[in-house]
C-alpha cells in the first residue's frame, strides 16, 4: 500500500515568529496576499456610503425593512463563510498531518481591510447605519508552529497558497465577526479556537486523521455555537449575533449529518472519487500527502521570497508606493521565456496585466516610478527568479518520482503486473516499457492515459495529474 511519504522540517516553515515585534498588517487584497471576497450584496465598486437596497439586493430582489430582513439578505454569503470555515480547518489538519510539529495559534496579523459602512434607506429605519467587518475565513488564521527541539516558532507555511486562504476575509455585517468572537476566543466559555488547536496537535501526532479531525470539528462548532445562543439568551442581549448564530447552527449541522451517511462531503471537499471503498484509508492518506508536501516546498521558496523583499525594502526610508506589485512585477518579468513568466506568474498567484489594468492613471504612474527606484536591485530580483525556477524544476522532478511511486503502489495492491496492467490500457497506445518508465519518474504521465489507469485501478485522477504550484 502507498506508505507516508516522510516530511524534511527546516526552518523554511515560515518567518520567525517574535512576539514582541508583532504589527497588525493590512495589505491590499488585489496583490492576492490574503484576499478579501467582494460583497454582493452590496455593489463596493461605486464606493457609495449611502446604497439603496432594493436596487442591490443579490439574488432576491426583496425590500430590506429590517436588520432581521438584512441578515436574511447576507443568508448565502453567511453560509459561504461557514463552509469556508469548516473547509479551512480542513486544509490546516491536511497541512500539519504526520509533521510531528506543535502548535499554537496566534489569531490574525495579515488581512484585507474591512468594507466600509453604509446605511439602511428604509421608512422604518431611515439612514440606519450598518458596520460591515473582514470576517476570517479560519478559526485559526494563523499557526505558530515549532519543530521538536527548537525553541523558536515560525509562522506555519507563511506566504503559501495555504496561508493566503486561511486569512481570506470576507465583507459582512458585524454581526458575524461577533458571531464568530463569541464562540472562538471573546470569552472564557469561548473555546472554539483552544479545543481546534488542540485537535491540530493530535492531527500532527497522527493520532487521528484529517478527516476525522473534522468531523470532531463540526461537533466541536455546533457545541460552542449553541452555548453562546444559549449564553446571549440568558443576557437578552444582541439579538442580531443570536440570529445569525442559528444560521451557523443551521449549517453545521446540514454538515454533521451528511458525515453520519457517507464520505461523500468529505470527497468534495478533496475534489476527489473515490470507486473502490477498501482503498479509502489509502488513497486519503497519498493524497493527504501529495498536498502538504506540496505546501511545504512552497513554504521553502516564500521564505527565499520574503528575505530578498525585505531586504530590498530596508534600503528605503519608507516604503515606496505599489512596492509588491512593482516588486512582484519585475520578478515575473525577469524571467527569460514566456513559459518562465508564466510559471512565475503562477507561483505568486499574480499577473502584472490585470492588476494593471485595476489601477487608475495615478496608480498606473506611481506603479512605473517605483518599478523605476527598484531597477538598481534588478540584479539581485533576477538571480532569485533564477533560483526560484530551479527549484520549482527540483520539485516537478520530485514529483514524477512520487507519482510514480504511487501508480507501482497500487498497481501491486491490485496484483497486477506492469504487463497485465499495460495491456488493460494498451489499444489507447500506453506500452509496458512506457508504465514502466512512468514508474521510475522518468516519464510524465499524460492525461489521458492518466485517465485511463485511473480507471483501470479504480483509484482518483487526482492522485496522478495535479496543478501544483511548480508544474510547467
Amino acid at each position: 500500500m502507498p506508505s507516508l511519504h516522510s516530511v524534511s522540517l527546516t526552518p523554511d516553515l515560515g518567518p520567525l515568529y517574535d512576539r514582541r515585534k508583532e504589527k497588525r498588517q493590512t495589505h491590499c487584497h488585489t496583490l492576492g496576499n490574503t484576499p478579501s471576497l467582494t460583497d454582493s450584496i452590496v455593489q463596493d465598486s461605486t464606493l457609495a456610503l449611502k446604497i439603496n437596497f432594493t436596487d442591490h439586493i443579490h439574488p432576491t430582489r426583496a425590500t430590506v425593512t429590517n436588520k432581521n430582513t438584512l441578515i436574511e439578505t447576507y443568508r448565502p454569503q453567511i453560509k459561504g463563510h461557514i463552509e469556508g470555515r469548516v473547509n479551512a480547518f480542513f486544509q490546516q489538519a491536511i497541512a500539519l498531518y504526520g509533521t510531528k510539529l506543535r502548535v499554537e495559534s496566534e489569531g490574525a496579523s495579515d488581512q484585507g481591510a474591512s468594507a466600509p459602512c453604509f446605511y439602511l434607506k428604509t421608512t422604518l429605519h431611515p439612514q440606519e447605519k450598518i458596520v460591515r467587518q473582514a470576517a476570517h475565513s479560519s478559526t485559526n488564521p494563523r499557526l505558530i508552529a515549532y519543530i521538536p527541539g527548537q525553541p523558536e516558532g515560525r509562522v506555519f507555511l507563511y506566504g503559501t497558497d495555504y496561508y493566503k486562504m486561511q486569512n481570506a476575509t470576507r465583507s459582512l455585517p458585524r454581526w458575524v465577526n461577533d458571531a464568530d468572537r463569541e464562540i472562538d476566543e471573546k470569552t472564557a466559555y469561548s473555546k472554539l479556537r483552544q479545543k481546534s488547536t488542540a485537535l491540530l496537535n493530535r492531527v500532527s501526532q497522527e493520532e487521528t486523521t484529517p478527516h476525522e479531525a473534522l468531523v470532531e470539528f463540526v461537533d466541536l462548532a455546533l457545541e460552542e455555537v449553541d452555548a453562546a445562543k444559549t449564553r446571549l439568551q440568558n443576557a437578552n442581549k444582541d439579538p442580531e449575533v443570536r440570529q445569525v448564530l442559528l444560521l451557523y447552527h443551521h449549517y453545521l449541522s446540514k454538515y454533521k449529518d451528511s458525515f453520519e451517511f457517507d464520505y461523500t462531503l468529505i470527497d468534495q471537499l478533496l475534489g476527489i472519487t473515490i470507486e473502490d471503498e477498501d482503498y479509502r484509508e489509502q488513497i486519503l492518506k497519498t493524497h493527504y500527502t501529495l498536498v502538504r508536501n506540496a505546501q511545504l516546498k512552497q513554504a521553502r521558496l516564500a521564505q527565499k521570497v520574503d528575505a530578498i523583499r525585505k531586504d530590498i525594502l530596508d534600503s528605503f526610508s519608507r516604503k515606496p508606493p505599489q512596492f509588491e506589485a512593482a516588486f512582484l512585477t519585475l520578478a515575473i518579468e525577469s524571467g527569460q521565456t514566456s513559459a518562465d513568466k508564466k510559471q512565475l506568474s503562477k507561483f505568486f498567484s499574480f499577473s502584472p496585466t490585470n492588476f494593471t489594468a485595476q489601477l487608475s492613471q495615478k496608480s498606473i504612474t506611481l506603479l512605473s516610478q517605483t518599478k523605476t527606484k527598484l531597477a538598481p536591485h534588478a540584479a539581485k530580483i533576477k538571480k532569485l527568479t533564477k533560483e526560484l525556477l530551479e527549484k520549482m524544476k527540483t520539485f516537478y522532478a520530485e514529483e514524477l518520482r512520487e507519482r510514480g511511486e504511487i501508480l507501482r503502489d497500487f498497481r501491486l495492491a491490485e496484483g497486477l503486473t506492469q504487463t497485465r496492467l499495460a495491456a488493460k490500457v494498451r489499444k489507447k497506445g500506453l506500452s509496458r516499457t512506457t508504465l514502466s518508465s512512468i514508474e521510475n519518474g522518468h516519464t510524465l504521465l499524460l492525461d489521458a492515459d492518466a485517465k485511463r489507469i485511473s480507471k483501470a485501478l479504480k483509484i482518483p485522477l487526482t492522485l496522478f495529474v495535479t496543478e501544483l504550484f511548480y508544474y510547467p
